[in-house]
This record gives C-alpha cells, structure tokens and sequence, in this order.
C-alpha cells in the first residue's frame, strides 16, 4: 500500500510537534503542496527557548520529503528542528530532478534540513537537489553518521547559485557558531547537467575551531559539466571531468592543541606468500594503536605509493589477508592502519610471484588471428561464438616478447562475451595455450578488466591488459599449461570482470617443450648512468654472461621502476652502453636493463639514477611575464603573442611550494593546451635571456598521459615531457628553465607540439635576464 503521504494545501507545515519529550514519528512520505511552505516538517519551537529530552528523545524513522516530482510543489525548508536531544534515523528529502513540477524557478526548495537544536543525532541522512544548503546545522553537539547528497542538477548559471562571494553553495553545512559537531561517512556527488562550468567552492563548509571533526568525506563528480574544488573547507583536492573522486580521511577546523588525535602506528613485518596460482596470503606485525581498521595495497610496480587505485581491500580488522584474485605475476603489497584518528605511514612493501603453469612451445599446433584474417603459421578466426572483430593500424611493441606473433595478430582482436570451441587435440594430453595481447584502445589501467577460463577453470581473473603491458600498443601473452578433454577439446572462455569488454589478439596452441628448451638470460650487472648534458644520459653495464643477448633500457621518474613496454627507451642493442638522448633538464630519471634472447626476458639489472643539470639558470630581473591562457595578475600581463591552442582553467588550489619563486595562483589556475605557438618580440637581438616555463597538471591523474615536446628558436628543448611526473602529481606546480638567445629580430618563439600523448600545454611564460647555469654560459 505504500507510505501514508501528506500533501499541505495552503502553505503551512504538514506535521509541527511543540518542544516535548518522547515523539514518535515513522514511515511516512511528506510532498510539498501547490503554495509554498516555509517549513513541511516543524519540531519545536523556532526562537523560542529549548528544555533538555535526554531522556525521553523525539525521534523520526523512515521519514521521507519530496519538493516536486510526484506533484507540483514549493517549500523553502523541508525538515526543521527546533527541539533538543532528536534522533534522526533514515530521513531522505529530496528536491525532484525529474518528475512532474521540475525546474530550478518551478519546485523552489532552499534546504532539505535546518537543525538548530543542540544535541542532534542523525542516521542515515539522505539530502539531495536543494538550491542553497543541502543541510543546514546550528545546535551545538551534533553527530552525523553517514551522509549522502547529490547538488543540484539544474543550477542555470554561476552567478545563480553565488553564496554571497562565495562559489556555489556547501551541501553540508555547519555554521560557525557551532564549537563542537562531528560527523563520520559523508559522500557529496556532483553533476550539473545544463552544460555550463558550475564550480562549488567546497562540499562541506565547518567552522574554525578544533572542536569540529569531519572523518571519511568523499567528493564524487559523476558527470557532466564544472567542478568542486574542496572537499571540506580549504582541504582536499578537487573533482571535474577526469578526476571523479577526491577522499578526504579526517579533517578537523582548527589545529588541534591539547588531547589531540595521533595517527595510529605503520604495521610492520609485512610478509607476502604465495599459496596456489589463484591466492597469496598476507601476514604483518599489528599496529600498536587499539581499534584500527587495514587497508591493503596491492601493484605490479615495486616502487609504488599506496594510493586510491591501487587499494586492494579496506576496513579488515585482523593483521591478515587473503588475495585471491591474483593472475601470474610479481604482486608488491604494503597495508597501512587507519582510525579516526587519521591514517598511518605505509607497512614495508612485500612481494609474492605467482608463477604462470605454462611454458615454451617446442612446435605450434594451432595458432589463431582472433578477429583477423590469415597471415603467415596464423589462420584465419574460427572455432569461435559471440564477440566482435576490430582492427586498428598502429603498431604494437613486441620487443619484450621471444616469441611474438606477426604485427598484424596483434593489430585484430575480438571483444565481447565470447568463447572458442576449438577441436581436433588429443584426448587427455597437454598443450601450452598463450594469449596474446595488446590494448589498443584504453589508456589508464583499469579500464578494461575480464575473466578468462579454459575448460572451464578460471585461468585469469579482472585481467588488465594494460597493467601487465605496461602501456597501450604494447603486446604481452599469458601462457598456461592445458589438457584437453575426452572429446579432444580446449574450450576457451572470456567473460566480463570488474570492466568493459574481454578482448583477445591471438590464440597460440602447442606442444609443451620438454627438452632442450630455451631458458632466459642471465642478467646484466654494474648499470651507471652519468649525465652528459641537460638533454643527455650515459649508460654503462657489464655484459650478461650469456651469449647472443641483446638489451633493452628502460626510464622512468619514480622510484621502483618496473620493465614494461610504456617505460621502454631503447631495444635491440648489442653493446653495453647507451646514450639517452631524450632526456630533459633538471629532471632524476631511473634506469635499468634487461637482456634478451629467443629464451626470455632476464631479470633487471640493478637500478641507476641520475638528475640532469638545467638548461637555464636564475631570474634576478623580469621583463616579461605572460599568464598563458588568462588574464592579467600582478605584473604578469594577460595571454598574448600567441598563435593556436585553446585557453582553459580551472579554480583547484596549485601546490606552488616545489618551485622557488612561484608565479601567482592563477597563473598556474589557467593555461593554454593544443598545438600552438608563441612569438614574441621586443627583445635586444643577439641577447641572452632566461625563459623560465611553468606547468601545473590540472587534467590527467598519472603519468604517461600528457608527453609532449618544446622547441625554443627552433631547438628542442624537451622531449616527450611529462609534467605530471615532473612536478610529482596533479595540481603541483613546476618550472622548466632555459637559457635563450634572442634572434637577429629581437624574438624569441617556442613552439609547443605534441609528443607521444595527448596535448601540449603550458600555464605561464617568464622571460628575464639573471644568472644562467655554468653550462650554458657563452
């Protein structure tokens, strides 16, 4: 039959409870009418005196509000309470987004609650769409465990929804008064859907004073258009197309100066051990703190930061785990402890190889194009059910494969649901299966995750093409040991996972070698790595002792690298040296090689690093600052001189302390990105000057994703350059420098054009005279 709904008809509140001890309100559903109602749901009195109910509470369970959808209807505040001492148990209101009466001057609602009562307890508090604050909070010593909100869909315009001079208004919102108020789960979800660049200052607003704790906070962009800069106040990071949630684990209003919250103890003695090829167990040393939770952090990179996207389970209570979805690999592991007291430092990193049941082929039986035609050994797809084909005409990097199929296998492939059925084996007698493959159209790992089983035990498990490759392009195979059935069939599922479509390139079939089999290299030793110049490595090792290998470098700028084909600068060498010539000013690269033959792959060598000197030098004296992509601030002058690009920005707070004389905020809040170029004048010709470039990611979360390369009076001067990976994340600043001669016309032009990902993009252009590096000097 549905809830009881009260529908009030001429403006007044549907339900007003004075201020007394004891009510009892439970599953009902209150809509706004067709004129509009100060308040639907009153508790108490408002201004006027409050009596303590400790002992005899008001509560409301499964209470339900809604301002249009069902009907028309207008209300400016759908729950207030007045009272003291209320419990709040599962109260969903809601500002319609679709429905009858919809549109932002149509069901006009401000809040969907104001509480100015002291001693508020809500559970499960459900706000979403109002126009102004979600909720509204005055009464001292209120406790909130879980909140979710959605802002409202249908803000038509920036200056619309303006909080005095403040952008856009807080979901979650306690006033200032307010000394003492806590809250625990809060998830705030953003998508302004009428296609203008809404951006909400912060989701939760709090006062200044220590006694306000906000504990597990999430901000989400779901889609559409525009931005929130903050989670709380002036913390956490921001969330816009491309970065879609930014978690905040504690924050508090004011620093804390006496019994403060200490974040628990690291675990310790983190040890990884491999069980069987779908599980490793997990054992570590407790934190000494009481009462804490774990987190576990599973990646391929050995040298990785715990960190959202690589969090593989949360919320365990004992110093134990199992990870039983692993596939053939090297897994690194590390846990931290978390409490409401914060989160702790990382556990030691352990690893676990989980080894692959396959093997060498000693003489293909059937190998299979999947979504292809013939070429060469390599039939045309069939046996085949379901799935779609698809090409693609890049070419894939097959170096760090012994035995790759031809380019083309890799250049096909079939997505979907779908399974080959594949006969003619012998019955009961084993053959190695190898799977190739090559993500040719997702970039970030992740994004396409699938299950593969053969005969049907599951075989792999949300397998990421991309992580195993290292990058997209990039070919890699799994190998497995298979008997076939009684019929003489290997069966050959793939099936959905944790994302998108399964996708296979290549099915290789063969007898298991069982002598004489190629093994892989023994690894190369003693790498060096000497900067030669502020664009040139020098790499040195000793040979592999075994013979006919060749070498592949690999470069990356974090810690911990692991050999894959994204980090990859150089195969085929027959010698034991190499100068990397792509390299980029003031910038510490870490390298490593590996060996390789018709056996394998070997084992890394060890790592080398190195910080290339600058090109540039220092600024003592401006003479001319350009804020790319925006307007005039201080003495930097709005965008000019420019040909191309397109100018953008954002209003996410830019960390500006790794760079020693920054530019102002907002020069790294806008930027100029595409292909484009600047020519700018008036310079002394034949004159040496100083052009100092400053970046600040503000779109793309990892590196890889934006590499592109700079020309100065025609000289490249960065190759492949990632910001991210230089300034150490998103939202960080970072400046390159240089030391530039002004042409015979007094100009200098530099050139932005795109490398090997994504669009150029620079933030700000310093250009002065000072003291160039010794290098460069002339």
């Amino acid at each position: 039959m549905g809830y009881a709904t009260l529908v009030p008809q001429t403006g007044t509140a549907a339900i007003a409870i004075a201020d007394v001890d004891g009510g009892r309100i439970s599953g009902l559903l209150i809509d706004a009418g067709p004129v509009n109602s100060p308040v639907l749901f009153q508790i108490g009195n408002p201004g006027g005196p409050r009596a303590s109910h400790a002992w005899n509470p008001t509560s409301l369970s499964d209470v339900f509000f809604r301002v249009g959808g069902a009907t028309p209807g207008t209300a400016t505040t759908s729950l207030e309470i007045d009272s003291n001492d209320v419990i709040l148990d599962n109260i969903w209101a809601w500002r319609a987004d679709h429905g009858n009466g919809v549109g932002w001057t149509v069901n006009v609602a401000d809040h969907g609650l104001v509480i100015n009562g002291d001693n508020v307890t809500a559970l499960g508090l459900f706000v979403e769409h109002y126009e102004q604050n979600q909720v509204v909070w005055k009464g001292e010593h209120g406790m909130t465990i879980f909140y979710q909100s959605e802002l409202p869909y249908d803000v038509p315009s920036e200056s619309a929804w303006m909080n005095g001079t403040v952008d856009g208004y807080s979901s979650y919102s306690v006033s200032d008064p307010v000394r003492t108020h806590v809250a625990y789960g809060l998830g705030v979800y953003s998508f302004f859907d009428q296609g203008i660049d809404i951006v909400e200052d912060s989701d939760i607003t709090v006062p200044n004073t220590e006694g306000v704790t906000i504990t597990h906070a999430v901000a989400v962009f779901i889609t559409g258009s525009g931005s929130t800069t903050h989670v709380v106040d002036d913390a956490g990071g921001s969330v816009q197309s491309g970065t879609q949630t930014s978690f905040l684990p504690f924050y508090q209003g004011a620093p804390c100066e006496r019994n403060c919250p200490v974040a628990p103890s690291a675990p310790s003695r983190l040890i990884a051990t491999y069980i069987s090829s779908d599980q490793v167990d997990l054992r570590w040393t407790p934190s000494l703190n009481p009462l804490v939770r774990y987190s576990v952090f599973r990646s391929l990179n050995p040298g990785f930061t715990p960190a959202a996207q690589n969090q593989l389970y949360s919320g365990l209570t004992k110093a134990s785990f199992t990870d039983t979805s692993v596939n053939p690999a090297t897994y690194y592991y590390s846990v931290e402890a978390l409490s409401d007291e914060g989160t702790s430092q990382p556990s030691n990193i352990a690893s676990a190889t989980v080894p692959s049941s396959g093997g060498p082929i000693s003489t293909d039986v059937l190998d299979i194009n999947a979504g292809g035609g013939a070429i060469g050994s390599w039939v045309a797809d069939e046996f085949l059910a379901g799935g779609t084909a698809t090409s693609t005409g890049a070419t894939i990097n097959t170096s760090l494969i012994p035995n790759p199929a031809p380019q083309a296998v890799y250049q096909t492939n079939r997505f979907g649901t779908f399974t080959y059925t594949i006969p003619g084996f012998t019955a009961n007698s084993s053959f190695i299966v190898d799977l190739h493959f090559a993500e040719t159209f997702w970039t970030m790992p992740g994004q396409r995750q699938f299950n593969v089983l053969i005969n049907g035990n599951e075989v792999l498990k949300n397998f990421d093409i991309l992580a195993f490759a290292g990058g997209k392009n990039v070919a890699t195979v799994q190998s497995f040991l298979v008997t076939a059935d009684n019929t003489g069939t290997i069966t050959i599922q793939f099936v959905p996972g944790a994302g998108d479509n399964p996708q296979v390139n290549g099915i290789e079939i063969g007898i298991p070698c069982t002598a004489n089999c190629p093994v892989a290299p023994n690894a190369p030793m003693k790498l060096t790595a000497t900067a030669g110049s502020p664009n040139q490595v020098n790499l040195t090792w000793t040979a592999s002792t075994t013979t006919g290998v060749t070498y592949s470098v690999f470069r990356s700028q974090e810690p911990g690298i692991r050999p894959t084909g994204a980090d990859q600068i150089a195969s085929g060498l027959p010698g034991t040296s190499y100068s990397d010539t792509s390299a980029n000013p003031s910038t510490t690269y870490y390298y490593d090689v590996e060996a390789f033959d018709n056996g394998g792959t070997s084992a890394a060598s060890n790592y080398a690093s190195v910080t290339t000197p600058t090109a540039g030098g220092v600024i003592t004296s401006d003479v001319l600052d350009i804020n790319a992509g925006g307007g005039a601030v201080d003495n930097w002058v709005a965008d000019e001189d420019f040909s191309g690009g397109t100018a953008t920005s954002t209003s996410a707070a830019i960390n500006t302390s790794h760079v020693a004389n920054p530019a102002p905020q907002a020069v790294y809040q806008t930027n100029r990105f595409g292909n484009f170029t600047y020519t700018i004048p008036g310079f002394t010709a034949g004159a040496r000057y100083i052009v100092d470039l400053h970046f600040a990611e503000t779109f793309w979360t990892a590196p890889g994703q934006r590499l592109f390369n700079v020309l100065i009076n025609g000289n490249q001067v960065l190759t492949n350059y990632d910001m991210f990976a230089s300034a150490g994340g998103e939202f960080i600043a970072t400046v390159e420098s240089f030391a530039v001669t002004a042409d015979a016309t007094g100009t200098i032009t530099i050139q932005f054009v795109p490398g090997a990902a994504d669009n150029p993009q620079v933030n700000g252009i310093e250009i002065g005279v000072g003291t160039a590096a010794a290098a460069q000097k002339q």
